[in-house]
């Protein structure tokens, strides 16, 4: 008699019994040799006791291998499987109440032999067969799901028991990858059951929570064909229902599912999309080197926990950064380090990935102009204006001005309205990308203080800061800057100082009134602030800056704070007023008073040294063209002063000018106009 190996040997005829030398079943091959192709899933049935079928495929060394049967009916089959090598070694078996699975690695190459049998004496029943391979094309069988995934696309398939289906992408070496699967529908239990295999046939991950979604995050390390196998994973694999199953990867362009959100987002707009079990939603942006990014996502809407999850990966396939706080909102903020397309995938990510909901995606960066989402705010501000805005939950808004190296900057921004806990958040980017301050208490209302150390367009983000960023509210902010015209409106508290009037004003959260006034150097300046009314907490803060963006006073705690000096420069001086309590929430009425300082365009007093007569003019506007006129007799007509200088104002809105004195003349006089 053969031996055993013998025995179960595939056979290629019509029909022959088989003995076994142990002790045990008959066993009668039913099929001949029939081929199965990776990602079909065929039908058999095991018509007489103690028979079973055989299938057969090609595989080469390497190829990683997963063959699962079920019964078709309740009719009590019990199916078994086993897997033979092409040198008819039993590379593993598997028996279930209504379906098995066998995994194996090829480690040669030939043709391979699936048994399928009866896992108890006697029975006889359909089932389904289904077979799952690296290194070969997937074969869809009708009525089934599988084959090729495009970045981004939602793909919808179904599970039947013994059923597996599998699905292809192309990733390059450094590529990152995110597929994700959830349940639709539910038949006994079904559980998603995720498996990716890499083009050499190594399994990078499986997702597998005993839940209603899955995923598998991970990084490519060579390039080729990759698998996907969708299954049922509960623990006897009787599961069955709808899934839905979503790729996200960099390196390819991203396609949006009809119904579904996603693609290019642009710089400060607030985009809307939507969550569903199983689903990812792909959104792209371009970033150079240098870039400051900022990207926020909160929910609107919540099923089954939805949790937000934001992951944010460079052009090279890096991941930046996860927004994962377990709440209703999350943001990565950092710096591009490269320069190319970033992708951002926003998902569910509460602990079994169950979530489904509405959610807000926001991208606040820097070196791109800034637009406006309807109905929100943002844009240029303008020195010692108020703005108001509104937080929404996942959302920022995005402010911008201009400035010039060394001048002086302060934002502020207070808390008007309050939801959710809503705590004010604000930075400030410089024109390269730096982080130049944030301002956060924890409380309602928050400064940045700083100079600038470059020129350009600076970029302010409001926002909320609390612990899970969850908080919304309308809110106030205020730019005070050096250098810059006041673009203060009619009827608004700040503004040039006026000789002989001592403006009065209210500070609310968020406020700060700036003033401004010309003086020359050598003149004494004098500024007192007096608190009139305290509506909470008011500490009334006076602060005043030189023309160069300096500090050169800075008075609080007291109810009347004073600033003396001697002006060491000649030009175009601020003054901040607003609330100096620890946390900027103070909120009352003041009045400002100083030595009859006033704004507007004026000469220095001539000084001569030696042969020289130097002069110098103040508060004109920035590089504005200016001409000097001078005269010997000041009451003579004004068209008949004759011009000594023609030329523009500094960025400062100064010019000086060196002339040579005349011995033999007694008296000159000067004036300078703006045409």
């Amino acid at each position: 008699m053969k031996d055993s190996k013998q025995l179960i040997r595939p056979i290629v005829a019509s029909r022959l019994l088989l003995m076994a030398t142990l002790a045990g079943p008959v066993f009668e091959w039913n099929s001949v040799g029939a081929a199965i192709l990776p990602g079909q899933t065929v039908q058999g049935a095991i018509t007489a006791t103690n028979a079973s079928d055989q299938w057969t495929f090609t595989a080469n060394p390497g190829n990683s291998i997963i063959v699962r049967v079920g019964a078709v009916a309740a009719s009590g089959f019990s199916p078994k499987i086993q897997l033979l090598s092409p040198a008819s070694a039993l590379l593993g078996s598997s028996s279930g109440a209504v379906a098995a699975e066998v995994t194996a690695g090829a480690t040669n190459g030939g043709t391979f032999t699936v048994v399928v049998s009866a896992g108890s004496s006697g029975q006889t029943g359909a089932y389904r067969l289904s077979l799952a391979q690296t290194g070969s094309p997937v074969m869809v069988s009708p009525g089934y799901q599988g084959g090729p995934m495009t970045n981004g696309v939602m793909n919808l398939g179904t599970i039947l028991t013994g059923g597996l289906e599998a699905w292809t992408f192309a990733a390059t070496n450094g590529d990152n990858l995110v597929v994700r699967m959830g349940r639709i529908t539910d038949t006994n239990t079904f559980s998603p059951l995720l498996r990716l295999y890499d083009p050499s046939g190594a399994l990078l991950g499986t997702g597998y929570y005993g839940g209603v979604a899955v995923e598998v995050a991970t990084r490519a390390t060579n390039s080729g064909t990759f698998l996907v196998v969708a299954a049922d994973g509960n623990g006897v694999l009787s599961g069955s229902g709808d899934y839905r199953l979503t790729l996200a990867k960099t390196g390819d362009p991203v396609v949006v599912s009809p119904g579904q959100q996603g693609g290019p987002i642009t710089n400060g707009v607030m985009n809307l999309g939507t969550i569903l079990t199983g689903g990812l939603e792909l959104w792209t942006f371009t970033a150079t080197a240098g870039e400051a990014v900022i990207v926020r996502m909160g929910q609107i809407t919540d099923t089954n926990g939805f949790s937000s999850l934001l992951r944010l990966y460079d052009p090279s396939g890096a991941l930046l950064g996860t927004g994962y706080y377990g709440g209703v909102a999350v943001e990565v903020a950092t710096r591009a380090t490269n320069s190319g397309t970033f992708l951002v995938v926003a998902g569910d990510g509460n602990g079994v990935l169950s979530g489904s909901g509405e959610y807000r995606l926001t991208l606040a960066k820097t070196g791109d102009p800034v637009v406006v989402s309807p109905g929100q705010q943002g844009g240029p501000i303008t020195n010692g204006v108020m703005n108001l805005g509104t937080i929404l939950t996942g959302g920022l808004e995005l402010w911008t001005f201009t400035a010039t190296a060394g001048e002086a900057v302060i934002v502020r921004m207070g808390q008007i309205t309050d939801t959710n806990s809503f705590s004010s958040l604000l930075r400030l980017y410089d024109p390269n990308g730096a982080l130049l301050g944030t301002g956060y208490y924890g409380g309602v209302a928050v400064e940045v203080a700083t100079r600038a150390t470059n020129s350009g367009t600076f970029l302010v983000v409001a926002g909320d800061g609390n612990g899970v960023l969850s908080g919304s509210g309308d809110y106030r902010l205020t730019l005070a800057m050096t250098g810059s015209g006041l673009g203060i409106p009619a009827g608004d508290d700040g503004g040039p100082l006026a000789a002989g009037i001592n403006p009065s004003g209210v500070i609310t959260t968020g406020d700060m009134d700036v003033y401004a006034f010309t003086t020359c150097e050598g003149e004494v300046v004098s500024l007192r602030l007096d608190k009139l009314t305290d509506n909470g907490g008011f500490t009334p803060w006076l602060r005043l800056y030189g023309p160069y963006g300096a500090l050169l006073a800075s008075a609080a705690g007291t109810a009347t704070p004073e600033a003396t000096l001697i002006a060491t420069n000649s030009g175009t001086y601020i003054v901040i007023v607003s609330d100096g309590n620890g946390v900027l929430s103070g909120t009352g009425t003041y009045l400002l008073t100083s030595n009859g300082l006033s704004g507007g365009m004026k000469l220095c007093t001539p000084a001569i040294a030696g042969a020289n007569l130097n002069m110098s003019g103040i508060g004109g506007p920035s590089d504005a063209l200016f001409i000097l006129y001078s005269t010997t007799n000041v009451a003579a007509p004004a068209a008949s002063w004759a011009p000594v200088l023609t030329n523009s104002f500094d960025q400062f809105g100064i010019f000086n000018y060196s002339g040579l004195v005349d011995p033999g003349q007694q008296r000159q006089y000067f004036r300078f106009l703006v045409p």
